[in-house]
């Protein structure tokens, strides 16, 4: 880790410490409260020399860590070369991936990177309602198998592992349960809030599919108990990855209340897409529309437009007519720079726990209640 770049950024709030980079919105999932699969585009993707570039260029700003997602990353046969164009540029890399693309040749390459953070996708114990979620029977035994296999990776390298749930009406109640399967593997839970205000646009349309996950009123008193749960559990050292003033803030937006929460994102972070370019979040990646700056970070010229402040500017633009969501990849690092008990929390996980020996079979963790026949 960069240590001079983020004592700049607790300084100035200017260094871009932290990008998330989407190298593929293809995906080999269909999830009802996502559509960046409706815009996969392999053939306007950058290639390897040019994302080089942008490691380049990244390093050049201070960008300390980053983020590679999608769509599904896997599907790039030339993920290893990626990891390593932003690795040997001295940038800390972590993977978003469903675990599901089991290409034995590819995740050993991988593997030979020397990764050290995986994030992985787990939206509630229930297999079938995992199956429902994702449009495809039996991810939820591949996805467990996944995290196994990358525990035992992650173990002797003192990794970090993070299993992704994003918040609905229909997972709310299984939260904590979300923790307990987490730290079975030595992996921490983070929360993700279903953005309520997203993917209208008619090329990103998944609203229909997704009418039966935001909260009512009256389910407010029980996301109220599920969320205070976990700020209990995070307070005992439980595995939660997110930060307590985040998980707070979080509760607020999910119940449709204003947050009172000034977005960051544009200057402490932003967002690449896969045709590298520049937006200040993912909202405003690969559509076209208000908000996306058609500047690339592959440019060699991307890291003085970005130091003349043309990507504040922008940002602050954006940010004054933006529907505000609560996404991690933004308000976590914003959090961890502004405000104090964040940025303890967010220290703590330097250094993450151990991942235990004699990791469990995934088909044991299944509740009794979610078995399909006899128990």
């Amino acid at each position: 880790m960069r240590y001079l770049p983020l004592a700049q950024a607790l300084l100035t709030r200017r260094v871009p410490v932290y990008v998330h980079y989407g190298i593929t919105h293809r995906c080999n999932l269909r999830c009802r409260m996502c559509g960046l699969w409706k815009i996969g585009n392999r053939h306007s993707e950058l290639e390897l020399p040019q994302i080089r570039q942008v490691a380049r260029n990244l390093r050049r700003l201070g960008t300390a860590a980053i983020s590679l997602g999608g769509g599904e990353p896997f599907l790039r046969p030339d993920l290893p070369e990626i990891i390593r164009a932003f690795s040997d540029s001295g940038i800390e890399v972590r993977v978003l991936t469903n675990g599901l693309v089991r290409d034995p040749d590819l995740l050993r390459r991988v593997q030979e990177t020397g990764l050290r953070h995986i994030s992985l996708s787990l939206d509630t114990p229930d297999p079938a309602r995992q199956a429902d979620i994702c449009a495809r029977e039996g991810v939820w035994e591949g996805i467990l198998e996944a995290v196994r296999h990358w525990a035992e990776h992650l173990r002797p390298r003192r990794g970090l592992g993070v299993l992704n749930c994003v918040v609905t009406r229909l997972n709310y109640l299984e939260l904590p349960r979300i923790v307990e399967l987490a730290e079975a593997f030595g992996f921490y839970a983070s929360f993700v809030p279903l953005e309520l205000h997203h993917y209208r646009d008619a090329d990103l349309g998944c609203r229909e599919a997704f009418h039966d996950m935001p909260f009512t009123a009256e389910d407010h008193p029980r996301l109220d108990a599920a969320f205070n749960e976990l700020i209990r559990m995070k307070a005992r050292g439980r595995r939660i990855f997110n930060s307590t003033p985040f998980l707070e803030y979080t509760l607020r937006y999910l119940k449709g209340k204003p947050t009172g929460w000034r977005c960051r994102a544009g200057s402490l972070s932003f967002s690449l897409s896969p045709e590298g370019l520049y937006s200040m979040c993912h909202r405003f990646q690969g559509t076209g529309r208000f908000g996306t700056e058609q500047v690339s970070a592959a440019d060699p010229d991307f890291v003085d437009w970005f130091l003349e402040e043309h990507a504040a500017r922008e940002a602050e633009r954006v940010a004054s007519k933006c529907q505000s969501c609560f996404r991690p990849c933004w308000q976590e690092v914003a959090l961890a720079f502004t405000h104090p008990r964040a940025f303890l929390e967010a220290a703590a996980l330097r250094r993450p726990g151990p991942i235990p020996k004699g990791l469990p079979d995934p088909r044991q963790l299944v509740d009794p209640a979610h078995r399909r026949g006899p128990a």
